[in-house]
């Protein structure tokens, strides 16, 4: 079975990246084939929510002007935050895609056992979203359409928010998550806390003490954000381009090797290994 190795080039751009800021429709957008045509009018016509703002990040009076601005719109809240309606629908390290939650449009499902819609709020056709441009970690650039509808403004949750959970069960999660213990043994201990330690209480201040399975899973992918920057819910493509596309900042794969090996047969692995060249040699 051939191996093949090449040697990966990659160009740094990191102190020359500008991003390109525009209101555009962007395909990560939850919208219907009516509401597209709407809000490209919206942002051809440059209608009075249409917003491209760019701020000086070595200026204090821009970055004054920046929070302002983002606490304005609510852009500043955290996703889990009950007054947030924002809903992430992109993110990487130059861009984050905000989605007004009165605006995401799915469709229905005819079955009779579908579940019911988790969403926080329901769909009234509201347009407002938001593509956050990022440089250093910091954001630069607000390009958009942040004018929402009547009925968004107006309307109310239809369902009780999210609890988080308490501070000390995530980190103790994410301690065995990291010594690689098992999901079902992950939720054995947590029980025996919250038994031990709260005394049976699965609410505390607002704070969630019982772990769910789910609850794992997303710390899970909050780690390999945390330790490597991938966020798994986006395509395997975007990732890859984070890494290895012409924006590309990592100083570790500048001169890394790559070595390749395909599946062939059922009971062969298709293989990636990346390496320094001490370690090829």
């Amino acid at each position: 079975m051939s191996l093949i190795k090449f040697k990966l080039d990659l160009k740094n751009k990191k102190n020359n990246y500008s991003p390109n800021v525009k209101a555009k429709l962007d395909s990560n957008l939850l919208l219907d084939d009516d509401d597209k045509i709407t809000l490209t009018s919206l942002l051809d016509n440059k209608a009075s929510g249409v917003v491209k703002i760019q701020w000086d990040l070595s200026n204090e009076e821009h970055i004054r002007e920046r929070n302002q601005f983002l606490h304005e719109h609510g852009l500043d809240l955290d996703s889990d935050n009950v007054k947030c309606k924002w809903s992430i629908r992109q993110s990487t390290k130059t861009k984050v895609i905000k989605q007004c939650m009165c605006g995401s449009y799915r469709e229905k499902a005819t079955t009779s056992n579908s579940r019911a819609s988790a969403a926080c709020y329901s769909y009234v056709r509201c347009f407002a979203f938001a593509t956050m441009f990022i440089r250093n970690n910091e954001i630069c650039a607000v390009a958009g359409y942040l004018e929402h509808s009547k009925q968004c403004t107006a309307s109310q949750p239809q369902r009780d928010p999210t609890y988080k959970l308490l501070l000390y069960i995530k980190q103790s999660a994410e301690n065995l998550l990291n010594l690689n213990v098992r999901t079902c043994d992950i939720l054995a201990q947590n029980a025996k806390t919250v038994k031990n330690i709260f005394g049976g209480h699965t609410l505390i201040d607002n704070s969630r003490t019982l772990l769910t399975a789910m609850d794992i899973v997303n710390i899970r992918k909050q780690i390999i954000q945390k330790n490597w920057n991938i966020n798994i819910k986006n395509d395997a493509a975007v990732n890859l381009e984070q890494f290895l596309g012409s924006d590309a900042d990592s100083s570790e794969l500048k001169e890394a090797y790559l070595h390749y090996q395909p599946y062939t047969k059922e009971t062969n692995r298709l293989e990636i290994i990346i390496c320094t060249q001490e370690q090829q040699q």
